[in-house]
């Protein structure tokens, strides 16, 4: 019996089987003899996402089934009537493609911008279930409106979109929309006057806008911040007005206010004493040592003037001394700031919850607690006791200087040199445990 043998290999893409045997192993090569006149039929099987493209036989090309819903991706039988011949069958595949149209191109001159890629306006493929990148490259002044995808918004805004290649063979436009920039400028006014315009609104890119500042009664105008920072007062012809010019961002414009008597700030002293007039409880800071310990609290004097240059003197009382415990000591120990005279510079706002005058680096006056009996740490700063503890201090504070008790107060008196703390040569107290381990 004369026979033939059938020899059938698969390019990338794609499996080939003789039907009925072994259609579902996933073969690249497969080889058989047959009976002179016997019809062979050769399974062709593409892969995911790929499709039968053609194959030759005994190296004559045969052309594939071509493209549509009926033959993407679909297995496909060859047919060798009456094999009278050996023949070598080579099957080739190819990944499935979607087309896409991108726009606007370049080329296209569009106002708003163009998208990339977009291969000069001209359909290009993309393989399915691959996805593909484009990028929106605005013209100045605009920016992304939306990204639309065969007439339905895909995306809103953002600088790029991608597209998982679909599945069909159909051509798919993307378009990307650009719209005129509009930007969000937000006027803030500080306490003690009013900015116009006052509410946020949307600005045109490229626009300029004026803005006023109004202080209030007894106040002026300190400064003018764009987005944080203070603006040169050289930059302005005049102080009351603010030009926010040629917009190309989202911006904040503040002004802030300063008592208009600022120059008239009346000194002010508080002196810790070394006057002894009951206890407090403290804890060892920043390490608790799980016992709480007793140490003097002492009289603090805050002295100055009223507004007719009468003397003025209010007391509190302080901590003066405190316990520091860190990881690197062995055992707790009584600690204070040295005796002197304290000019301060700066108030911390927020500090120890009330906020903080520095009398210098790592030693503050905050606040304590509202009684003595009360566990607080406190480590070499002085700390003042009482119902409202540092708030009390500080609406004193402020009366006697001639400001506001608020943050703009504090931060004028930081500012003018004329508050000074004294702290009083005192004796070391000993370490002394208030009521024993907790």
């Amino acid at each position: 019996m004369t026979t033939f043998k059938v020899s059938v290999t698969a390019g990338d893409g794609g499996f080939v089987a003789f039907r009925g045997e072994g259609e579902d192993e996933q073969l690249k090569q497969v080889e058989n003899e047959f009976a002179a006149a016997t019809d062979v039929e050769i399974a062709m099987i593409p892969q995911r996402d790929h499709t039968v493209a053609c194959w030759h036989y005994n190296g004559t090309e045969y052309d594939g089934p071509g493209r549509g819903p009926s033959v993407d991706g679909v297995k496909r039988y060859f047919r060798i009537n009456g094999i009278a011949r050996h023949a070598v069958v080579n099957v080739s595949f190819v990944p499935l493609t979607a087309t896409v149209l991108a726009s606007p191109a370049r080329s296209d001159n569009d106002p708003g911008g163009y998208v990339s890629p977009s291969y000069k306006g001209a359909p290009f493929p993309i393989e399915w279930g691959k996805s593909k990148q484009f990028r929106a490259h605005p013209s100045k002044g605009f920016e992304v409106d939306r990204w639309v995808l065969d007439g339905k918004t895909a995306q809103v805004g953002a600088a790029s979109f991608t597209l998982q290649g679909p599945r069909d063979d159909k051509q798919h436009h993307l378009t990307v929309e650009f719209a005129k920039k509009a930007y969000v400028i937000k006027p803030v006014a500080g306490p003690h006057g009013a900015i116009d315009p006052s509410e946020p609104f949307k600005a045109e890119a490229g626009r300029s806008y004026l803005f006023t500042a109004v202080p209030h009664s007894g106040y002026r105008i300190k400064q003018w911040l764009r987005d944080g920072s203070v603006v040169a007062a050289e930059d302005l012809s005049d102080l009351t007005n603010y030009p926010l010019d040629d917009v190309s961002a989202n911006h904040t414009v503040t002004v802030q206010f300063e008592p208009a008597s600022l120059g008239l700030l009346r000194e002010a002293t508080a002196t810790v004493t070394a006057e002894v007039i009951g206890k407090a409880r403290l804890v060892s800071y920043p390490r608790d040592s799980g016992i709480t310990y007793e140490v003097p609290l002492y009289r603090l004097r805050l002295d100055g003037t009223d507004a007719d240059g009468r003397a003025v003197s209010h007391d509190f009382r302080v901590a003066r001394y405190g316990v520091g415990f860190t990881d690197k000591d062995t055992a707790p120990y009584i600690c204070s700031v040295r005796a002197g005279r304290y000019l301060i510079k700066r108030w911390i706002t927020g500090y120890a919850k009330h906020g903080a005058w520095v009398l210098k680096d790592g030693y503050f006056l905050h606040a304590a607690q509202a009684r003595p009996e009360q566990e607080t740490g406190l480590n070499g700063c002085v700390g003042v006791y009482g119902p409202n503890t540092l708030k009390a201090f500080n609406e004193v504070l402020c009366a006697l200087m001639n400001v506001d008790a608020d943050e703009a107060g504090r931060k004028a008196i930081a500012a003018s040199g004329k508050f000074v703390v004294v702290v009083e040569s005192a004796k070391r107290p000993p370490l002394k445990p208030w009521g024993g381990v907790r």
